[in-house]
């Protein structure tokens, strides 16, 4: 659970605000697309990337590896997004002939094959670049202190907005899905954007903007943020994550170790956050099955009114109640039986910001965003 902070840590603390952001593979392609570099300008950490990569990289598995084959399968089908990726290990866990010890045997080789991937997208000169332009444009405190400015004329029907002021504290925790550290390089408030003791007399060290039609206004208030890697990082690769995820299964079969809420420990480790998280963001994510578990989660909060759901969706195929209903479904696997009007509940919940660039103030990479 977060900690609670008081008057011993920040002289003038009111109230403080937990908001948990999830962060899916969207942000990582955003962020390749713009600073991608050197002879790999132009890829990204996509589902059809890395299917090609291991196609010609092909002595990274095994001749008999069936996940392999289960990929060219699909993307045969014109199936091309990570989801269906463990959607696809999904079938093969409830498939009755499937050979258990085969299937993780196969596994590792796809995240071994993942790792070497990961360091050919990701080099050391994209984290430069990412390093550069976040200190630059101030990416990270515009993130933090400027995202209900994306809601545009929605940001007054929040319940969070009516229950901030001055003096409050921001308490940002990021569940990173991505096994890369873009997102981390990011966000750190670094010393030429954030100064914990910015003021000569008092100890705030934040400016929190909540109205995207006063932007000279601001609360006088804190800022913490914190962020956690629940599937693992590229760079302790048998941290790395790869599996479905199961509402019922039991616990002395295999097939939990093709479950990833199992190893990831989500119980133990994240479950007690949703009960003090008052505003959520999912940014990047497919809002799929696989990852249902975090998806109930969210919705059980969003079903009692205490909690609010902010998704940026990219594109604008979908409307904004096509989106949340996406929502809804990746959660299903967790809802066996929800009257209509818990999911109405739920649904007033939801706000939905589509984008068609990156110029959002909210993870956006626009130069210099006022």
């Amino acid at each position: 659970m977060y900690i609670q902070h008081d008057g011993n840590d920040y002289e003038g603390i009111a109230e403080q605000h937990n908001i948990m952001a999830l962060i899916g593979n969207g942000f990582d392609i955003a962020a390749l697309s713009k600073y991608g570099k050197g002879r790999m300008e132009g890829k990204s950490t996509t589902y059809t990337e890395f299917y090609q990569f291991l196609s010609y990289y092909n002595n990274l598995y095994s001749k008999g590896n069936f996940i392999f084959e289960k990929m060219r399968q699909d993307r045969n089908n014109g199936k091309d997004n990570w989801s269906d990726f463990e959607k696809s290990i999904d079938e093969l866990v409830d498939e009755p002939s499937t050979d258990f010890n085969k299937l993780d045997e196969y596994l590792e080789e796809m995240q071994n094959g993942f790792t070497r991937f990961l360091y050919e997208i990701v080099t050391t000169d994209v984290l430069l670049e990412i390093n550069k332009e976040s200190r630059n444009n101030k990416f990270a405190i515009t993130s933090l202190s400027k995202f209900l400015f994306d809601l545009g004329k929605n940001h007054s029907k929040l319940k969070f907005k009516q229950n901030i002021d001055h003096y409050d504290l921001y308490n940002f925790l990021f569940i990173n899905f991505n096994y890369t550290m873009l997102f981390d390089n990011y966000i750190y408030l670094d010393k030429d954007c954030f100064d914990p003791h910015m003021f000569k007399t008092v100890d705030r060290n934040f400016r929190f903007y909540s109205n995207p039609y006063k932007k000279d206004d601001s609360l006088s208030s804190y800022v913490l943020t914190n962020i956690i890697h629940p599937h693992g990082n590229q760079y302790t690769p048998r941290s790395m994550l790869f599996g479905t995820d199961l509402s019922v299964y039991d616990k002395t079969e295999q097939r939990k170790r093709m479950i990833k809420p199992f190893w990831a420990q989500n119980d133990v480790k994240y479950r007690r956050y949703f009960d003090d998280t008052e505003l959520f963001i999912i940014y990047g994510m497919s809002l799929s099955i696989t990852d249902g578990w975090w998806m109930k989660k969210i919705y059980d909060r969003l079903a009692g009114d205490n909690a609010e759901l902010i998704i940026y969706y990219y594109g604008t195929d979908k409307s904004e109640y096509e989106v949340k209903r996406m929502y809804l479904r990746s959660c299903e696997r967790y809802n066996n039986s929800v009257s209509s009007d818990e999911k109405q509940q739920v649904l007033d919940n939801i706000y939905v910001i589509r984008l068609t660039h990156n110029n959002n103030y909210f993870l956006g990479f626009k130069e210099i965003i006022d």
